[in-house]
């Protein structure tokens, strides 16, 4: 336990400490994470030197130091699109449009929209809150009811926006694009937002028409309209920033907000503001790359998945511990922030999709804090409309059901594309179909980039000289590791390979359903002939493509693809392998796309 006692400090310290208080935003974060960290440098051996090196090694590694990056970009935009009056342009834009007798759903879709393009739940209530009382104020509607569908609603947008603390956090911990994540993610809540709108849309047949908003000015629209856009059609995000800070800077002075000198004083107000979570972040991953280098991490993979033998245990798992996480900090960023390298650690291990572990967690996180009494969302909303915390809760039905619908996706696999081991792509009745149970050996060569299982009675057929190879004559199958420099083919050219290998065997391909094409892996089933089938698979590891083939027979096809679904789940990094010389070939990409 000792490893993981700094994090028991950090959650010990801020957790008493908020409850004596009673307030869970009187005891500085900060504070506590400065503390736990300090505890931290005594729980390592060496000298002083030593243990500073160890945690600047956490809090500075690329992935921590690209979400900085990302955090200051995000806090310049928010506060210079703010100051135009970007923030009041979008909100009314929302509320404009408002269908006539449809108050509820129109609500629930403005603070969709709002929190989706501004990236910030809080701010999105406090620019809704008080237009939402007074709606519900002048109409009839219960205020707690207002009150909640707009709280609820900034959570899809906290769960999906791509300038999102949660979404940044969520993606670069577990080593994904926001696109890809989007993708995922969206499946799981897109559900849950329809029936919020069908259910609102009932509810509020019997409501007047609100009341007039102010003008919409769509120039101050653009700078979040092409944020949205451009992160959707995949541009890299510092680069999306960057353009939205650019527009602002240009459509505030075009108009006479600001002058160059005001534009740049507002983006640092912006950084100023997202000060403490650069502070927290940096704390936090020098605080667990204290605990990962003292074996804490390991130790909780241990404690969560002891019993866990399955993909969706491992789900389970990740979505546990950010709970957890969250009830004690009350702050979904700072939870993922935490459990993120953790569940990065799973998600390796059970080989969990990254965009499914990042949706987990970013959704997870959300579901919490949506019904936390002192989450500072509902803490804003209840200071705003003068409430209660507590009567806020029971209509907060957004995030109660995106925890039943991240619930079904791990218990139903859902979304498949995204949750399926090769065991699901290759059907298990080939398991069950093989006579007898093959067993495995590890097998490691210094020139291969991955080692791998090869079946236990199988010999090596040192007659190819560009192939390992190993073959059963029983079965006549074999396995084909290329090694040689001509066939070590790199990483960068995964797309290429595919393609060529695709077009070179479509018209022989076999079983169309055990095809998949994914970033991280392909498989193709084609036929050689009339009587032999071949399964190639390639996954990229060590910066080259990890390509492995099984031959077998009409008889032994079954066999065959079972023996090829354990070998290709097998493949791991190498940690001895040697690169070759890097090999010269300008020709290497057109022949591949030949």
């Amino acid at each position: 336990m000792k490893a993981l006692s700094p994090l028991i400090v950090f959650l010990v310290l801020y957790l008493v400490t908020s409850i004596i208080a009673q307030d869970f935003y009187k005891v500085p974060i900060v504070v506590a994470f400065l503390i736990s960290s300090a505890y931290a440098l005594l729980t390592v051996k060496g000298t002083m030197n030593e243990r500073i090196s160890i945690f600047a090694k956490g809090a500075g590694n690329p992935t921590m130091v690209l979400m900085l990056a990302i955090f200051i970009l995000a806090g310049a935009f928010a506060a210079s699109a703010k100051m135009i009056g970007a923030v009041d342009a979008t909100v009314n834009l929302a509320l404009r449009y408002l269908p006539e007798r449809a108050i509820l759903p129109g609500i629930f879709l403005a603070s969709c929209f709002i929190s989706l393009s501004i990236g910030t739940s809080c701010g999105t209530i406090a620019a809704l809150t008080p237009l939402a009382v007074g709606i519900a104020q002048q109409s009839g509607i219960s205020v707690p009811l207002m009150v909640g569908l707009v709280v609820g609603g900034t959570y899809f947008g906290d769960n999906l926006s791509f300038i999102s603390d949660t979404t940044i956090v969520a993606t670069q911990t577990q080593g994904c694009s926001m696109g890809a994540k989007f993708r995922v993610n969206i499946r799981i809540v897109a559900p849950v937002a329809v029936l919020m709108l069908i259910i609102y849309f009932f509810l509020g047949q019997q409501i007047s028409t609100p009341t007039e908003v102010g003008a919409v000015n769509f120039w101050l629209v653009l700078p979040y309209l092409a944020v949205v856009i451009l992160a959707i059609c995949g541009m890299n995000v510092l680069l999306t920033l960057g353009i939205g800070i650019l527009l602002t800077g240009i459509i505030g002075i075009v108009i006479g907000t600001y002058d160059i000198f005001g534009w740049f004083s507002a983006m640092n107000e912006g950084i100023m503001d997202i000060s403490e979570l650069i502070i927290v972040t940096i704390l936090a991953g020098g605080m667990l790359g204290i605990i990962r280098h003292n074996g804490g991490i390991n130790l909780i993979i241990q404690a969560l998945t002891r019993h866990i033998n399955s993909q969706r245990g491992g789900e389970m798992s990740i979505a546990a511990l950010t709970f957890l996480v969250n009830v004690c900090t009350a702050n979904n960023t700072v939870a993922i922030i935490t459990t993120g390298p953790i569940a990065k650690d799973i998600a390796k291990r059970f080989k969990i999709d990254p965009r499914k572990s990042a949706s987990i967690l970013d959704t997870a996180s959300c579901f919490t804090q949506g019904i936390l009494p002192y989450g500072a969302q509902v803490l804003i909303a209840a200071g705003l409309s003068e409430l209660n915390p507590i009567v806020i809760i029971p209509h907060l039905y957004y995030p109660m059901f995106i925890g039943v619908a991240l619930l079904l996706a791990i218990l139903f696999r859902y979304p498949r594309r995204y949750s399926k081991l090769i065991a699901i792509l290759l059907p298990l009745m080939i398991l069950t179909a093989c006579k007898k149970e093959t067993t495995y050996r590890t097998y490691e060569n210094g020139r291969l980039p991955y080692l791998l299982d090869v079946p236990d009675t199988w010999e090596m057929d040192e007659s190819d000289p560009i192939f390992i190879k190993f073959t059963n004559p029983e079965h006549t199958i074999s396995i084909g590791c290329e090694i040689a420099e001509h066939t070590m083919i790199p990483e960068i050219y995964f797309n290429a390979f595919y393609e060529f290998l695709y077009k070179e065997h479509e018209a022989d391909i076999y079983n169309k359903d055990l095809i998949q094409k994914t970033d991280s892996l392909y498989i193709i089933n084609w036929k050689e002939n009339d009587s032999t089938f071949v399964f190639d698979g390639s996954k990229p590891m060590n910066g080259y493509l990890c390509g492995i083939q099984v031959t077998t027979t009409t008889t032994t096809l079954q066999e065959g693809q079972a023996i090829f679904q354990h070998v290709f789940e097998s493949i791991q990094p190498n940690p001895n392998f040697i690169a070759p010389a890097i090999y010269e070939d300008e020709d290497l990409m057109d022949f591949y796309e030949y």
